[in-house]
């Protein structure tokens, strides 16, 4: 799956999401009105339902674009979860109070703009000697999707453009995405990072583009779409890291859309995960044997 197709589908998701989110909050609303106006005392049950739809909510609003409507959900949730633990009966009034704080959810779901999800940041490194090997990156146009997803493999990444001649800061693998770039600009601008080893994107997979590649002095060549986890496995051929199986993770929520978004998320960093909605479903054996990776 290319980075596109992988970045149209999470705007598809994000879309999705807030319709449901929408559906949700209404549900809610009319859920803790129809409390608030009867005359006997509330069922455990129907708070429960409560408490459940708002933690659904808490647990995946801050994922798509909507942290301060999650925030309002954990703590709603929190109250009504006091609540129920305590065994207090709640009044009118506070019914009441607690379906005019969803409707301010609700509001705020229609007038606040989605905020960018931030990808997480890598915490661990891949040590090369004392410190991680080091990839700059020269490309026309976004590179953020390629640096983002080698970062997720623990290298210290940058545009080439970032790197100052004769500043700390040496890249040891330079990637050079010709795509868009004429010979005389790529070439001018690395021979500036000598020490640097050479590693090609290219739209041409002819032989006669790798063999130009190969006389140019590149220790590898890729062509579009770009496969991640092959690059990975060559960069670290290159710097002599030792070699470790491709990352593989398991993804257990009754949420689908949500598990959708983190399986996507990673794949756009070229680890490999499937998605259960049912824990009884997993064995509890490690994943490398287990069935559903077969």
């Amino acid at each position: 799956m290319q980075d596109s197709d992988i970045q149209a589908r999470l705007a598809a998701l994000r879309e999705q999401y807030a319709e449901r989110l929408g559906h949700d909050l209404q549900t809610l609303m009319a859920q803790a009105r129809e409390l608030a106006a009867r005359q006997r005392t509330v069922e455990p049950e129907a708070l429960e339902s409560l408490r459940h739809g708002l933690h659904r909510i808490a647990g995946s609003a801050g994922t798509f674009g909507y942290p301060a409507l999650g925030r309002e959900a954990r703590e709603m949730e929190l109250w009504v979860q006091t609540v129920l633990e305590t065994s207090v009966a709640p009044t009118s009034p506070m019914l009441t109070t607690l379906h005019d704080r969803l409707s301010g959810s609700y509001r705020l779901l229609e007038d606040s703009a989605k905020t960018t999800v931030g990808e997480p940041q890598s915490d661990f490194e891949l040590v090369s000697g004392e410190r991680s090997v080091r990839i700059a990156i020269l490309a026309e146009g976004d590179t953020q999707v390629l640096l983002q997803s080698l970062s997720g493999f623990g290298y210290d990444c940058r545009g080439l453009s970032q790197v100052e001649e004769g500043h700390e800061w040496q890249p040891d693998v330079v990637i050079i995405d010709t795509s868009n770039l004429e010979p005389e600009v790529w070439q001018a601008r690395i021979a500036e990072v000598p020490g640097a080893m050479r590693v090609l994107i290219s739209d041409d997979g002819s032989f006669e583009a790798r063999l130009q590649a190969v006389r140019g002095g590149a220790q590898g060549f890729f062509t579009h779409p770009l496969d991640v986890p092959s690059l990975e496995r060559h960069l670290r051929q290159l710097v002599s890291l030792p070699q470790q199986d491709p990352y593989r993770v398991l993804i257990v929520d009754d949420d689908l859309e949500l598990a959708e978004h983190f399986r996507l998320t990673l794949k756009g960093a070229g680890i490999e995960s499937r998605v259960i909605t049912a824990p009884a479903t997993c064995c509890g054996a490690c994943a490398i044997s287990c069935p559903i990776w077969r």
